[in-house]
């Protein structure tokens, strides 16, 4: 059974998953939002690296640039704070 939200997407495509905020915290145990940015196949396990990003602004250049460069689709979950 599939889960929910997911896509028939064929076994090797690959897309640029953009998700955040999520909570995270500074050196002094502040807590602030944190955006995951990386490359996955059609189940959104990472195939590469992951990036973690703390200003919305650079996650979004940074996910359409990864987007642009690999001419693979921008799946964008991620919202500002």
């Amino acid at each position: 059974m599939a889960s929910p939200g997911a896509r028939d997407w064929p076994t090797n495509w690959r897309g640029v998953f953009f998700d955040g905020p999520e909570a995270d915290q500074d050196y002094q145990g502040d807590e602030i939002p944190v955006w995951t940015l990386y490359v996955g196949d059609q189940n959104a396990n990472p195939t590469l690296t992951v990036y973690r990003l703390y200003a919305f602004d650079a996650a979004t250049n940074l996910a359409r640039q990864m987007s642009q460069d690999r001419h693979i689709e921008l799946v964008q979950d991620a919202t500002p704070v």
